[in-house]
């Protein structure tokens, strides 16, 4: 038997406590009056129907009912048991498989299934108090009880499990001194041996020493081996370097000539694009003239009233001066690629991949030149049809 909690309501100086219990020995400890007792005499009331007075004494002051609470870890299960105080006069067990109530009942529970029959049931209290529950200043009347008592107090405690358990450590004992005697004699033999202990040291020693001298000498062979051996891997590798240097410089040989042909072309190009800027600052004086031509415009818009048969030519005028002056304020762009083309020739030569975009821009330039051309001639156009229309 194992009481694993106690579970107290309203019980003494208790409003709800609840207690657990570890195996082994369990010791409670506390001041005067503080409960001690209170809880022992809670497992005397559940478990052996027993109390030191009456119950009413028992039920915490002001309070009408009052509950005691055990779980009990027999061999067959836990067991919850439950007992009122005051009003509440249940006395019941229960536990996985079924559950019982009634004071008759539960005593014979706690007899047949946590005592095993050790114990009737009308023999519960007596007990307690007599062995269990013993009061203060009284425990040495328990080594001065009878035969009758020591019976039952030996089987609860199971005294006579420890005395079969030493009489079967006898023979335990009787084997063990037998090999404590084959020991010694052992040792005595060891003793002898040991005797030469000493002598086999120093060749022990000895040993030692002419194994460290052949250890170094074949540490130092092993060592210019690998020196050696590590020698002739550097010089093949310094070897396969060298004929991979002398492919890389054929490469980059060829790679020469064929960057200093492509700076030949690029430089060919620039030169042809500085041509093309000196074209573009022709296109300046065009410029003007559209100037010009556009203040007569504005002019002509303020007289739109007297040549609103020309309204639609006009209109088709100015679209397409409009047109062409998108294209002239290109020029100030195209001036100012020419001069980054100056700058970056130097670039040119060390990243040759910037060839391609050059040759776009030469194009680009050349088709402007030939947009800025057909603006001019357009212009040239314009311009006759609106002295024909003043005319008129």
């Amino acid at each position: 038997m194992l009481i694993r909690e106690i579970e107290l309501k309203n019980v003494k100086s208790y409003k709800r406590e609840k207690i657990e219990f570890l195996e082994g020995v369990n010791g409670i400890i506390g001041e005067n009056g503080a409960g001690k007792s209170t809880i022992l005499e809670a497992i005397g009331y559940v478990l052996f129907d027993h109390i030191p007075y009456k119950k009413d004494e028992f039920l915490r002051k002001g309070e009408k009912t009052g509950e005691v609470v055990v779980w009990v870890e027999s061999d067959d299960g836990i067991y919850e048991i439950r007992r009122g105080l005051g009003k509440n006069t249940k006395y019941s067990a229960r536990s996985r498989n079924f559950k019982i109530e009634g004071k008759k009942d539960v005593l014979d529970l706690i007899k047949d299934r946590i005592f095993k029959g050790v114990l009737e049931s009308e023999r519960l209290s007596p007990f307690f108090e007599q062995l269990v529950g013993v009061p203060q200043g009284t425990f040495n009347s328990l080594f001065m009880m009878g035969s009758e008592k020591r019976k039952i107090f030996n089987e609860i405690l199971r005294i006579d499990e420890y005395d079969k358990a030493f009489d079967n450590l006898r023979d335990v004992r009787r084997r063990i001194e037998v090999e404590i005697g084959e020991l010694e004699g052992k040792m005595k033999e060891l003793k002898i041996r040991l005797e030469k202990y000493p002598e086999i040291l120093d060749r022990i020693e000895r040993l030692k020493y002419e194994l460290a001298e052949y250890s170094s000498a074949r540490d130092e062979v092993r060592k210019m081996l690998g020196d050696v051996e590590t020698e002739l891997e550097s010089m093949e590798e310094y070897a396969d370097e060298l004929a991979e240097l002398r492919d890389t410089v054929k490469s980059l040989e060829g790679q020469r000539d064929a960057i200093n042909a492509r700076l030949e072309e690029v430089e060919k190009r620039l030169h042809e694009s500085k041509n093309a800027y000196d074209e573009v600052i022709k296109i300046q004086n065009e410029y003007e003239e559209y100037l010009r031509l556009k203040d007569e415009l504005e002019k002509l818009e303020a007289e739109e009233e007297k040549r609103r048969k020309a309204e639609m030519e006009y209109v088709e005028c100015l679209n397409r001066i409009k047109h062409l002056t998108s294209k002239i304020d290109m020029r100030d762009s195209l001036r100012e690629e020419c001069l980054n083309l100056e700058k970056d020739i130097e670039g040119i030569k060390e990243d040759v991949e910037r060839e391609k975009q050059l040759l776009e821009l030469l194009s680009a330039v050349e088709d402007r030149l030939k947009r800025v051309e057909d603006a001019g001639r357009r212009l040239e156009e314009a311009r006759r049809k609106l002295e024909e229309r003043e005319r008129i």
